[in-house]
């Protein structure tokens, strides 16, 4: 057994779960990373206030109700009671400034997955495109002619858009401290994040390709330290003796009981 089960080629289902544990094994446990959410969160919190503290918002709320309700999604509006999309905070970086492999998705989807990490749905600045200044429109329909028809006084119009512009560039104040964009701030968390799982993948793909091909021999002479992972892979037991004794003798020494025929 122990022979035929050294010249077993190993299949990919077995593979990936040698390589995954034999992974965790040299990366160790996954670190506590308990502390990094609630960092992320101070980070947004100081956006909130920004977005809270811009006077063109209490301007804003101050047009009449009725107004403020006729403006629908087709309206650009500059403020309106919606969750803002992650990904639109951390707009406008310039390529040259992003980590590399670390993009404004898959910073929103890592943040995702956070419990409890997130603004309030309070009412939210918003920019059409990323623009700081957007322009309100309204839109009337006429003898089935649809006209744009701009308030008149822009000047008035503008203490209601927002003076304040939130994107990947906003200055913030990081974990450390320091003054930094809002995307190097998030992205410098999310990094030490994700660090872990990032190695164990590519570790993990590594030891699979590498062993593709192989027999449990080649690849417990390879790696001895893989040895008894692979033996748990397969529910093997190598070291477990065996009986030798004839089972005559074994039936003897047992002492069994004749009980003579009644």
């Amino acid at each position: 057994m122990a022979i035929k089960f050294k010249h077993r080629k190993i299949s990919y289902e077995k593979r990936e779960c040698i390589a995954r544990d034999l992974a965790t094994e040299i990366l160790g446990p996954k670190p506590d990373q308990s502390h990094i959410p609630p960092k992320i969160q101070d980070i947004l919190d100081q956006v909130h206030k920004m977005i809270m503290d811009d006077p063109s918002r209490e301007a804003w709320f101050a047009l009449p109700e009725d107004f403020r309700g006729s403006m629908s999604d087709d309206y650009y509006m500059p403020w309106k009671k919606t969750l803002p999309d992650m990904r639109h905070l951390l707009d406008g970086v310039d390529h040259g400034s992003r980590f590399e492999g670390l993009d404004n998705y898959n910073l929103a989807r890592a943040i995702e997955r956070m419990d409890g990490v997130g603004l309030d749905d309070l009412d939210f600045c918003y920019f059409d495109g990323g623009s700081s200044n957007p322009t309100l429109m309204h839109w009337l329909e006429h003898d089935d002619t649809r006209y744009i028809i701009p308030f008149v006084d822009q000047d008035r119009l503008n203490k209601h858009i927002p003076s304040t512009k939130i994107d990947g560039n906003t200055v913030v104040v990081d974990h450390n401290g320091s003054l930094v964009s809002l995307y190097r701030a998030i992205a410098s968390l999310m990094i030490e994040y994700t660090a872990y799982e990032v190695n164990h993948r590519k570790l993990s793909t590594k030891l699979d390709n590498e062993m593709q091909d192989c027999t449990t021999k080649q690849v417990i002479e390879a790696w001895p330290q893989a040895e008894q992972i692979i033996y748990e892979t397969y529910d093997f037991h190598p070291n477990v003796s065996k009986p030798t004794t004839p089972l005559s003798q074994v039936i003897a020494d047992a002492g069994i009981l004749q009980i003579a025929a009644q």
